[in-house]
């Protein structure tokens, strides 16, 4: 015998979510009603009708992937959408949040599900702190400044904390709070940087409330350093040729190029396409501008822009250190149109 068919489901929320917000976690679900008249299920009666087997397999077909099939109870995904809403209630700081579910059985063939939620009480952040070195004040005041954990009213307390009066603990904050931070960093020359580098510690105050200290490891701060194109193109290994973009002193052609393949490619191409050059900051988004430069222009039909870790010891003293880059391009096959 088949598994009795949900007829209904019923969300007690506690007022925190809307049912739709709610409804669009959960997983199940009751067969739809027409113009929600009770009992009328036109798109289970479609349904059923095609798998009668009364109209052949073609016009059967069409009208089952018109309809719904029933909505059958599946008590393996009820426990997996009580995970689903339990998570939900967490991730905005209901860390004591209880979800079930009860079954109202009408028949032997009918059930309604009803969803229990006691949201439980709220989890707020009450200090937080950022342990860092390695930058500078205008550095840490900008970390800080653009804290995704600072609230509207919150309080600085020193250089390096401040008080929220108002934010619910939320663990998927702290996770955007840490890419937030990488972006910054990455973009501020520190490119060595990981998903390691930036922890969340966190203090209990009370019973309601966390402390959290942000460490971060920013690692050295790199400059870059020499950049090699290498250039390979559809005319065979016979054409070859190297050019030097830009040169520094102290630093003999910082910018190279050598381009195998390819007779056309202009040399002036690819340096207006680098968005970064010798002994600037590193930074991350002058990285991807330049890659989306050199897909854009439609020369290329394959990019790759790696730094060269092993060629960028970090020296000991006050130095700073160097991060080379090599891109490496193919060009296009050329066309000729003739009259």
């Amino acid at each position: 015998a088949s598994p009795p068919r949900i007829t209904r489901v019923k969300i007690d929320n506690g007022n925190i979510f809307s049912d739709d917000q709610l409804e669009a976690r959960i997983r199940t679900r009751a067969n739809r009603r027409f113009l929600r008249i009770p009992g009328f299920h036109w798109w289970l009666w479609l349904y059923r009708l095609g798998d009668s087997g009364l109209f052949g397999n073609r016009v059967g077909n069409a009208l089952k992937s018109t309809g719904e099939p029933p909505a059958y109870l599946d008590l393996q995904l009820l426990e997996q959408d009580i995970e689903r809403l339990r998570v939900m209630y967490q991730q905005v700081g209901y860390r004591d949040a209880r979800v079930d579910y009860s079954l109202d059985t009408l028949s032997s063939r009918r059930i309604e599900v009803a969803f229990n939620i006691e949201p439980g009480p709220p989890t707020y952040v009450r200090h937080v702190s950022f342990d860092i070195e390695n930058v500078s004040s205008l550095q840490r005041a900008a970390l800080m400044e653009e804290s995704l954990l600072k609230d509207r009213d919150a309080l600085f307390l020193d250089s390096a904390s401040f008080k929220a009066q108002a934010l619910l603990y939320s663990p998927a904050l702290l996770h955007q709070e840490r890419r937030r931070i990488l972006d910054y960093l990455r973009k501020e020359g520190f490119a060595g940087v990981t998903r390691d580098s930036v922890r969340a510690v966190i203090f209990p105050w009370s019973a309601d409330s966390f402390d959290v200290d942000i460490v971060i490891n920013t690692g050295a701060r790199y400059r870059v350093g020499r950049v090699d194109f290498q250039v390979t193109g559809p005319e065979g290994p016979s054409e070859y040729r190297s050019d030097t973009l830009q040169a520094f002193p102290g630093c003999p052609a910082c910018v190279t190029v050598e381009v195998s393949g390819d007779d056309r490619l202009r040399s002036d191409l690819l340096s207006r396409s680098l968005q970064f050059a010798p002994a600037d900051w590193f930074n991350q988004d002058e990285v991807l501008a330049t890659k989306r430069s050199f897909e854009a222009s439609g020369v290329f039909s394959f990019s790759r822009i790696e730094p060269l870790w092993n060629a960028a010891p970090i020296e000991a003293g006050d130095s700073i250190p160097t991060l080379p880059f090599r891109i490496a391009l193919e060009t296009r096959e050329r066309h000729q149109l003739q009259f």
